[in-house]
């Protein structure tokens, strides 16, 4: 029976996942359809907001990334944290927040993403007790640049963007 609990705890998780993947409109991503599986590049458009609930996982595939040009609203607490991971360490892109909007981040865990935590390239992000570890950012060189650019592991500010951080956890991210 105990070998057996686990293995059913497990599929019955897996039974309740909500795959997604695309452009998606103004949206609250719920706990009740947590985990969230992202199964390719996620966008938010310009004028559309994505509202995670407290306590939701969202476990992204090979390459996934969540690309925010609209408003990103992680409302996460201390007893029910929002969790964005990868299906495996390095397995996905991380979260890029652009275009003009404010976007919001509270008690979110950005862990294992290959491509950087977090990029705000555009707009400003605010991270509130946020926990960001355990990402790395490959070195690439741009058009417009002579030389490499490094972009930070955890977090990036690119293009404009601004960001505020307040009591967050920033560790173990590396370039390489």
């Amino acid at each position: 029976m105990r070998v057996l609990l686990p293995i059913l705890l497990a599929l019955a998780t897996a039974a309740h996942a909500t795959d997604i993947s695309g452009t998606i409109t103004t949206t609250t991503w719920t706990k009740a359809g947590s985990p969230y599986t992202v199964t390719g590049t996620v966008t938010v458009p310009a004028g559309e907001k994505l509202t995670i609930e407290a306590g939701v996982r969202v476990v992204f595939g090979s390459r996934a990334e969540l690309v925010v040009d609209g408003e990103l609203l992680s409302a996460g607490n201390a007893d029910a944290p929002i969790a964005f991971r990868g299906a495996w360490p390095g397995s996905w892109d991380g979260v890029t927040l652009r275009g003009s909007s404010v976007h919001m981040l509270m008690h979110t865990e950005i862990e294992g993403s290959a491509m950087g935590g977090v990029a705000v390239t555009g707009g400003s992000a605010h991270l509130i007790s946020c926990l960001v570890r355990d990402n790395e950012y490959v070195t690439q060189r741009y058009e417009y640049q002579s030389e490499p650019l490094a972009v930070g592991g955890g977090i990036a500010v690119l293009r404009g963007g601004s960001i505020t951080i307040d009591q967050c956890t920033i560790r173990d991210n590396v370039v390489s």
